[in-house]
């Protein structure tokens, strides 16, 4: 099976109908519709060039099945097996917080038979990333609407959320490595870009991708 590579209008999995994407640093975002669940989706998978640089495809065999057991990579690794942990270890944290109000839904994580990562999770449509939402707030005459309860709200909310995330890694962590038991959860992406804000006023934490 070659690198699968979407385009709007193409069909995928059967279900999903692909309407556009973005693409980041390491990976890409694929946004559809699930004509089964009738829900927007989002469906994460590591970008091309990423992919043929640090030969994904070969790295694969190698490892697949510390990862799909979710293991623990053991003495030193190279970026390619980094790439391949941090991409499962982001998908696992979201699918344990599925049922978390402040934190995105995760639905499925699979490889496929190359070893190509993609994640499902759901599409926040009424919503905007919180550094926009501040731009727009500082663009106003007079940006002082905004009271401190509502700016607590969202402080609280975030926070909120990455209690969860962390106490439901620990859980799981803790529970199937008690020889290696971890301390807490390291998010090393925090940014504006990374926090949406629904038209309710509800913080919801998308990305994961450096948690450890």
């Amino acid at each position: 099976m070659s690198f699968i590579e979407l385009t709007p209008s193409d069909q995928f999995n059967d279900s999903i109908k692909i309407l556009a994407f973005k693409d980041g640093d390491l990976g890409r975002i694929y946004f559809g519709y699930c004509q089964h669940r009738k829900i927007n989706m989002a469906i994460k998978t590591f970008r091309r060039e990423i992919w043929e640089e640090y030969s994904l495809q070969q790295r694969w065999p190698s490892i697949k099945d510390n990862l799909t057991e979710g293991s623990l990579p053991v003495g030193t690794i190279d970026l390619a097996e980094y790439l391949y942990y941090i991409f499962s270890r982001e998908a696992r944290l979201i699918c344990h917080a599925q049922n978390h109000s402040n934190v995105i839904r995760g639905t499925r994580f699979w490889w496929t038979e190359d070893g190509q990562s993609f994640f499902e999770c759901e599409f926040v449509s009424d919503r905007q990333d919180l550094a926009s939402f501040h731009q727009k707030i500082m663009a106003k005459a007079n940006p002082s609407h905004l009271s401190c309860l509502e700016v607590a709200l969202f402080a609280l909310s975030f926070c909120n959320g990455m209690i969860y995330i962390s106490d439901e890694m620990l859980r799981t962590h803790n529970q199937t490595h008690p020889q290696d038991p971890a301390l807490g959860l390291v998010h090393r992406d925090i940014k504006t870009e990374n926090m949406l804000i629904t038209t309710k006023n509800q913080i919801r934490i998308i990305d994961l991708g450096l948690g450890s």
